[in-house]
């Protein structure tokens, strides 16, 4: 299992088009991927569970891979959410 947290930029909550995006990402691999962000987890592979977090700035939110290519998805997860979705880059 490999795991990373990261704290939620400034801006506005995540809106369906970074969280499609993330969620594209997460379902190119075979592994369990997770988030976790206010004490409620969802996977990081349905679009609607990652809305009903409510992911706003200021949030801590955690991302876990666990499986079979847990490392080549945690990996790309951690390069996606802190050079592209952290920095509004859509």
């Amino acid at each position: 299992m490999r795991k990373f947290s990261f704290i939620l930029s400034a801006g506005a909550p995540v809106h369906a088009r970074p969280a499609g995006k993330m969620v594209r990402m997460a379902k190119k691999f075979s592994s369990r991927i997770t988030l976790t962000c206010g004490g409620r987890t969802s996977s990081c592979k349905c679009l609607v569970s990652v809305m009903r977090l409510d992911m706003r700035p200021g949030c801590a939110v955690t991302v876990q891979a666990e499986g079979p290519d847990e490392e080549e998805a945690y990996r790309a997860m951690k390069k996606f959410i802190l050079e592209d979705f952290q920095n509004g880059e859509f």
